[in-house]
C-alpha cells in the first residue's frame, strides 16, 4: 500500500517550533488549501477551503504564516483525547513557493522545478 501526499497551499496563522527529548526540531502547522468549481444546477463558482495539521522534523526548514508551500509527506490517522480519530499530515519534503509578478501581471514560481512532479 502507498500512503504519500503532495498538498499545494498556506500556512496558517501559527507555526509552533518544538523539539524532540534528543533534541531534533519539530514544526507543526496548519495549511490551507483552496478549491473552486461550478455548480452544475445554478452555474455559480462555489469554493471551498480544507484545513490540514502537518507536523515536520527538520533542522533547515523556515517557514512562516502566510507562505505558500508545496510539501510531500504521509497521512496519519490517530485516536485524540475524546476518543474520535484525527487525519493529520507529517511532511517530509517541505519547499516554500515564492511568487513574484511578471510584466504581464501573471505570477512567476521562482522555487518550483517541473522535474519535482512525480508522475
Amino acid at each position: 500500500m502507498i500512503n504519500k501526499v503532495l498538498l499545494f497551499g498556506t500556512v496558517g496563522d501559527h507555526v509552533w517550533e518544538n523539539a524532540t527529548q534528543g533534541g531534533q526540531r519539530v514544526l507543526s502547522f496548519s495549511i490551507k488549501q483552496e478549491s473552486s468549481y461550478k455548480d452544475k444546477m445554478t452555474k455559480e463558482i462555489k469554493k471551498s477551503q480544507a484545513y490540514f495539521n502537518v507536523s515536520m522534523f527538520s533542522e533547515d526548514v523556515q517557514v512562516t504564516a502566510g507562505d505558500n508551500v508545496m510539501l510531500e509527506g504521509k497521512l496519519n490517522n490517530k485516536k485524540n483525547k475524546d476518543g474520535k480519530y484525527e487525519l493529520s499530515i507529517t511532511a517530509y519534503k517541505l519547499d516554500v513557493i515564492k511568487q513574484h509578478t511578471g510584466n504581464h501581471g501573471a505570477p512567476i514560481v521562482e522555487d518550483f522545478k517541473i522535474q519535482d512532479i512525480p508522475f
